[in-house]
């Protein structure tokens, strides 16, 4: 038979390889991450508003 696993790469090579993808600095990974938060509070925006508006009234739980 043979062996269908994928080789394992070390954690380090990894890491590295992510952070090129993300224009190799760590703050650029930062800004993306916030970028995706930014667009994730627009999309939500307005029922966070909700919660935070009405607080605890169970009218605008979710």
């Amino acid at each position: 038979m043979t062996d269908l696993r994928l080789p394992v790469q070390p954690v380090e090579e990894v890491a590295c390889c992510c952070v090129l993808t993300w224009n190799s600095t760590v703050l650029d990974i930062a800004d993306e991450v916030s970028n995706l938060r930014a667009i994730s509070d627009a999309r939500w925006g307005s029922m966070a508003g909700q919660a935070v508006k009405y607080g605890n009234d169970s009218r605008y739980a979710f």
